[in-house]
């Protein structure tokens, strides 16, 4: 099996899975990758900590209620969008399970990497140890500006606010990696993004464009059999 992740950019179009245009935009680009867009699954975002298991019995493309996807089917594609919020692809050293995962500061307060691993110990026998975490494009903490109300939710992790005269910012990817290493997750494994969505402009940013109708990425994760 390979592991095939990326994100796409905002060249590739708007990939709203609530906007029936924007599925035009997922099938040309996967086309152009080589990949049958017939293949995704896309988790219908609550910003809560949900995992859906992708099975043989699973019929519906746009999985509702969850921010997180998982199988170890061959030639599936799980996606998340986002535009700011951080993607997190996981994997197993054997290449023969995938996840992904949408997290904004609700996923991260709710710790949904946690749930992430979880069911990748109980429901495929993964051990911790041969989990792989990359967490991809997002706002870093150069543009995420809080206020008090955020900082009062995250006091667990003050270390994680950093603070100017009269600005908050928090580093929501710093918080992410340690709830990963409380549940064993190794350091080493883990693989931090040093792109800003708000910095780069060939990603969406909601932060920075303030669109009236939002705009993301698709960012997915696949298992493909080798020919």
């Amino acid at each position: 099996m390979e592991i095939i992740k990326g994100i796409t950019e905002k060249i590739d179009g708007n990939m709203r899975i609530t906007i029936p245009t924007c599925a035009k935009n997922r099938e040309i680009y996967f086309h152009r990758i080589g990949l049958n867009s017939d293949n995704l699954f896309i988790a219908k975002l609550i910003h809560g900590n949900k995992v859906i298991i992708i099975d043989q019995e699973s019929k519906r493309r746009i999985m509702p209620d969850c921010d997180a996807l998982m199988t170890d089917l061959p030639n599936i594609i799980l996606g998340v969008t986002a535009a700011d919020c951080l993607p997190i692809y996981f994997w197993n050293k054997q290449k023969t399970v995938i996840g992904i995962a949408h997290a904004g500061w609700r996923g991260v307060k709710s710790e949904i990497v946690t749930e992430v691993i979880k069911t990748f110990t109980k429901n495929f026998s993964v051990k911790t140890g041969d989990i792989l975490v990359e967490i991809g494009p997002h706002i870093l903490d150069c543009h995420f500006e809080i206020q008090d109300d955020l900082v009062k939710v995250f006091s667990d992790y003050s270390e994680s606010v950093r603070r100017t005269e009269d600005k908050k910012y928090l580093n929501l990817q710093s918080i992410v990696e340690k709830q990963l290493i409380s549940v064993d997750i190794n350091q080493k494994n883990i693989t931090k993004s040093t792109v800003c969505t708000f910095c780069d402009n060939k990603y969406f940013s909601y932060r920075r464009d303030k669109p009236e109708i939002t705009e993301a990425m698709l960012a997915y994760i696949g298992l493909e059999e080798k020919t």
